[in-house]
């Protein structure tokens, strides 16, 4: 029997914070930022495991941000090496700035339960 692992819901204060998050995590690979519409809103979430929690499995933690407006763009891109911080969407990835791809997704696992 296969147990099912709960994910850990946390809702950031801005998609700059979730941008931010998904870009400076280190993983085997990119942190994609994955988008969903749900109703009128549109939830914008990536997925972090958390290990050390439940022993040796770790636990998706699941980041979101929920919005009643759609960004347009392909990347989400972040510019930290000046001041201010600039955080941006486009259709493509641009030299100088660091950036991950926005997937979109035509429905979740029913285990997420964004408030």
């Amino acid at each position: 029997m296969v147990e099912e692992i709960q994910p850990l819901f946390f809702e950031v204060d801005g998609l700059e914070d979730l941008v931010r998050l998904a870009i400076s995590v280190i993983l085997p690979g990119p942190t994609q930022i994955f988008h969903y519409k749900e109703g009128d809103n549109h939830i914008y979430f990536c997925l972090i495991p958390v290990l050390g929690l439940t022993g040796a499995k770790p636990v998706p933690a699941v980041y979101y941000y929920k919005t009643s407006k759609e960004v347009k763009g392909l990347y989400a891109l972040i510019k930290s090496d000046g001041e201010p911080e600039q955080v941006e969407f486009s259709d493509t990835t641009k030299r100088g700035w660091h950036g991950t791809v926005i997937v979109n997704l035509k429905k979740v696992p029913h285990s997420f339960k964004f408030s």
